[in-house]
């Protein structure tokens, strides 16, 4: 008697049994032997295991980021050096992505774009071309440190190339807050500066993120990872950041912004053990 279903399988399970009914029914290899209607059955449920296994895709947790110290930082505006004409709203999506990358750092937050750009109007310039420039912004607005940004690279084909050159601007005080002055032997402690002392550190970043090389698409391919549920179901998910160039934008300046945290890291921790050695 030939086998006709009489309704939809409503579960794997139903799936199943379906096709083994099936198998049994029409397969002239299944009435010879026990042996090969037990080959049927197992072939079965490995398709229908593999198909659930595979369907599934559990997205990892982004990769986050701890900042050496607590500090405001306001970003200024993008000055584009890569010889290719760039629309202002992209430069803003641009910035809007290192604003972004910051307030994703755990201890620094950033500033509206548009909050620095009055700033900058209020004082005469359209640019933060030094550091005494940069210094002076920072006390205007009352925030830790400036965060320069150069574009050097813009090419959004695929696969798609972002460059630029990031430059971090912070007065001692504030990234020496995690320091205890009172720890600290002899005069260094009556020098750390005030909050008017033109004393600053800077941290830079040149990046060139160029998705044709392997080290950089391995990065992206774990970036897109964290975020699955941002990617339209693409598959892979970094397919979506290669795609679209505001995500691949998303990407490097997370890249960037991380380049400065680890240098910013790495600058402190030196700074430490140079002051407990001179106790």
């Amino acid at each position: 008697m030939k086998y006709i279903p009489t309704a939809e399988p409503l579960n794997r399970q139903d799936a199943m049994t379906s096709a083994l009914a099936f198998a049994v029914s029409e397969s002239p290899i299944a009435r010879k032997t026990p042996y090969q209607f037990i080959l049927v059955w197992l072939f079965t449920c490995v398709c229908f295991l593999g198909c659930e296994t595979t369907g599934t895709r559990k997205p990892s947790p982004p990769p986050s980021s701890i900042a050496p110290y607590s500090a405001v930082l306001a970003v200024a505006p993008f000055t584009n050096e890569s010889g290719v004409p760039i629309p202002v709203n992209e430069i803003w999506e641009v910035g809007d992505g290192v604003i972004t990358a910051i307030n994703e750092t755990r201890g620094w937050d950033a500033v509206p774009l548009n909050r620095t750009i009055q700033t900058m109007r209020q004082m005469g310039i359209n640019s933060v071309p030094d550091l005494k420039t940069a210094s002076a912004l920072a006390r205007a607005m009352d925030v830790d440190a400036i965060v320069r940004v150069t574009i050097t690279h813009w090419e959004p084909c695929d696969p798609p190339r972002f460059g630029a050159n990031v430059i971090l601007v912070a007065s001692d005080e504030a990234t020496m807050r995690e320091f205890d002055p009172r720890s600290l032997q002899g005069s260094t402690q009556e020098r750390m500066p005030t909050s008017t002392s033109e004393t600053l550190q800077c941290a830079q970043v040149v990046g060139v993120y160029d998705a044709a090389q392997h080290g950089t698409y391995e990065s992206l391919k774990a970036y897109a990872a964290g975020r699955y549920d941002i990617t339209g179901g693409f598959e892979p998910p970094e397919r979506y950041y290669l795609m679209v160039y505001g995500r691949y934008l998303e990407y490097a300046t997370w890249r960037l912004v991380d380049g400065l945290r680890d240098q910013e890291t790495t600058r402190l921790a030196r700074a430490r053990e140079k002051s407990s050695a001179q106790k």
